[in-house]
């Protein structure tokens, strides 16, 4: 596995791409249970809109620490690591449960970065661009 190296292009590409998923979050856990699907239902209830500037704010702050830190990878669980709860403080949001999407990830190395969203979902290229994506 070769570590990917972050550029102003790409970084600012995988944050305009977390942007995206906060505008529109998936709350898909996997569980296909009637307690699943009122959990994902729960979710969307609590789920507040998050504002333009605090959208434009996180994507400025997600694209400073992913140049920073070089990270591997960025995830959501049921709540974001680190890095994407560090940005969404530093740019005012409310990381809780309802603001990020589940289950979704991005993993950047051997030269690409892909994406999931929800769980057990395929991994997409996002960089580079191929006929496919």
């Amino acid at each position: 596995m070769t570590r990917f190296t972050w550029t102003e292009e790409t970084a600012k590409i995988a944050a305009q791409w977390w942007r995206n998923q906060l505008e529109s979050p998936t709350f898909d856990n996997g569980d296909k249970s009637p307690t699943g699907g009122m959990a994902m239902a729960m979710a969307f209830v609590v789920h507040k809109p998050v504002t333009a500037e605090k959208l434009d704010a996180f994507e400025r702050e997600l694209v400073k620490i992913i140049l920073d830190k070089q990270p591997m990878c960025l995830d959501c669980d049921y709540g974001p690591d680190m890095l994407l709860a560090t940005a969404a403080d530093n740019a005012g949001l409310n990381a809780r449960m309802g603001t990020f999407p589940w289950k979704t990830g991005m993993s950047a190395y051997n030269g690409e970065i892909s994406v999931r969203v929800g769980y057990g979902a395929p991994a997409v290229t996002l960089w580079p661009k191929t006929e496919n994506t």
